[in-house]
């Protein structure tokens, strides 16, 4: 058997930095620096056009572009393997994001 090659990118998005988060800041700066990434040529080509404009920059972006993505993924139409696997990245990542949030929150107001 062939020895598993793991390529890691430290651009990459980071599914454990946004479920491990501290604070709401630390968990959008960890899914900023995802969007940041999946800006990039080439993945935002694979992305469809109602995700081109996706950002980060409050608790309210995380919401709407977890309902977006997600709203995507319901209407999409076949695509290849590779866009198939950012949609489900994205959607895995803004999910994470927001029920962090949701845990910081709870806490925040367990602790008050």
């Amino acid at each position: 058997m062939l020895p598993r090659i793991v390529l890691c990118d430290p651009r990459m998005p980071d599914r454990h930095a946004i479920s491990s988060a501290h604070s709401a800041d630390e968990v959008l700066a960890a899914l900023g620096k995802c969007v940041d990434y999946a800006k990039c040529e080439p993945v935002i080509n694979l992305l469809p056009n109602r995700l081109l404009g996706i950002s980060v920059h409050d608790v309210k972006d995380v919401i709407e572009w977890q309902e977006r993505i997600a709203q995507v993924l319901r209407g999409l139409p076949p695509v290849s393997a590779t866009e198939r696997f950012w949609l489900d990245l994205l959607d895995e990542l803004f999910r994470a994001a927001r029920q962090r949030l949701e845990e910081l929150e709870g806490a925040r107001h367990a602790g008050s």
